[in-house]
């Protein structure tokens, strides 16, 4: 076995509509899901030399990108998704005689609602794939990443998706037209539990057909139309420094804006990077957290 290093691209919402609870206590979703280049990196490696009986079967080093300016104290135990999806993947494979040491190099800001935590864990299942050689279908590791997180399958795949069901549910699209997006994430803390638990009545929902249609016409601007995010009405209220992201995002330029995930990131789509730049410069002394990046397909966010 080969050392092996993996991306975990983070996720954006350009759609999410929650249609209500299900059976099992989670919500049926309807949301359309892209992949961007901002991204963490995870290095696997066999465990070299003896380790004790009572030592960790894996063992997970965090190390904080140069840029990354989020939370740093992040748990590197079972706590950590990335773990508990190796430790998974082992076991299902019938591997728990590996022995393993992950290194993960965080760059995606967490409790941001760009599946950072998701994309890790499926880094991980991924990465294993390949180092131990295994064939394995994307559509049996989704199975098993289900039971991790409702992210983390469409995080296996990635690329541009319509995502329904608990979010497992996966419809491949025609890809995102080019753009810059910039990714703001204010300095507050957004429960994803306490979010659908606060969600009242859902007023005006985002026109999921109408961009799928931009999309199949590879238009930005009709892409930007139809964004929307039902958690963000509720968020403002309680968060109103998201609405002054958004002013500053679109006098920059941007042709639309959104909340991802439930929060609290606000994103913009620009067609023109030196737009998308200036935005970042009157951001970024109140808000460190900001980020410029790409949509990718989903041939280049698998990094196999």
């Amino acid at each position: 076995m080969n050392d092996t290093s993996v991306q975990a691209n983070a996720k954006i919402n350009l759609a999410l509509d929650v249609l209500g609870r299900r059976e099992d206590g989670y919500h049926d979703l309807r949301m359309v899901m892209q992949t961007v280049s901002l991204h963490d990196t995870l290095i696997l490696r066999p465990a070299r030399g003896p380790r004790n009986a009572r030592a960790a079967d894996i063992r997970l080093s965090i190390v904080y990108g140069p840029r990354y300016m989020g939370f740093k104290h992040l748990p590197a135990d079972h706590r950590n998704l990335a773990v508990a999806a190796a430790r998974l993947f082992l076991e299902r494979t019938g591997r728990t005689d590996v022995r393993l040491d992950i290194e993960l190099i965080k760059r995606i800001p967490v409790c941001a609602g760009l599946g950072g935590g998701s994309a890790d864990a499926a880094a991980a299942m991924r990465g294993l794939r390949r180092m131990l050689a295994l064939d394995i279908p994307d559509g049996t590791l989704c199975q098993w990443a289900l039971e991790l997180g409702s992210d983390v399958p469409y995080c296996v795949s990635g690329g541009t998706r319509l995502a329904e069901g608990r979010g497992d549910v996966l419809t491949a699209l025609p890809p995102m037209p080019d753009c810059h997006i910039v990714l703001c994430k204010p300095a507050i803390f957004i429960s994803t539990r306490e979010a659908f638990a606060g969600l009242g009545p859902v007023g005006r929902r985002p026109d999921i057909p109408a961009l799928l249609e931009a999309l199949e016409q590879g238009s930005l601007p009709g892409v930007c139309r139809a964004m929307l995010n039902v958690f963000e009405s509720q968020t403002v209220q309680r968060h109103c420094e998201l609405d002054a992201i958004r002013a500053e995002l679109r006098q920059h330029g941007a042709l639309g804006t959104v909340m991802s995930g439930s929060g609290p990131t606000i994103l913009g789509l620009y067609d023109n990077e030196n737009k998308a730049r200036a935005a970042i410069k009157a951001l970024k002394r109140d808000y460190p957290e900001i980020a410029l990046c790409q949509p990718l397909p989903s041939s280049e966010s698998e990094n196999f």
